[in-house]
């Protein structure tokens, strides 16, 4: 967080398949509007694309459905944000014979998720974050 001329900037690391993003949107606009702040948008790749095996933890344990998957349907009705499966989802993933998540596509193949966060990148580069 900076402060310039009695005015907070505020950085925001934004990943456009986060479902915690997406609850927080609301929320980040009132914020902004309620304290005259700056949010500086900082698109940043999913988790999955960062990291495509950070899932397979939860494939070897044997969930059934990720926590993450419970808690955010939980914080989304928790703020009253309706909330779904991004469709079609923007991260490309091939069936699994040992799993019900599939594994992540290569990088190369991932054209949605590229496409929508350097979109994002632009945008925030041009203050339309």
């Amino acid at each position: 967080m900076s402060l310039e001329n009695g005015h907070f900037t505020v950085p925001v690391f934004w990943s456009m398949r986060s479902p915690y993003c997406y609850i927080s949107l609301n929320r980040c606009i009132a914020l902004q509007r309620q304290y005259n702040l700056t949010l500086d948008l900082r698109p940043v790749w999913p988790i999955a694309i960062r990291d495509p095996h950070s899932f397979d933890v939860m494939r070897d344990m044997g969930y059934r459905l990720p926590y993450q998957d419970v808690d955010s349907f939980r914080s989304a009705a928790f703020h009253d944000v309706q909330i779904r499966y991004p469709l079609p989802d923007p991260v490309v993933q091939k069936a699994d014979k040992d799993s019900q998540y599939g594994v992540i596509a290569p990088f190369e193949e991932q054209k949605d998720i590229q496409f929508l966060t350097r979109t994002a990148v632009g945008a925030a580069e041009m203050g339309k974050g």
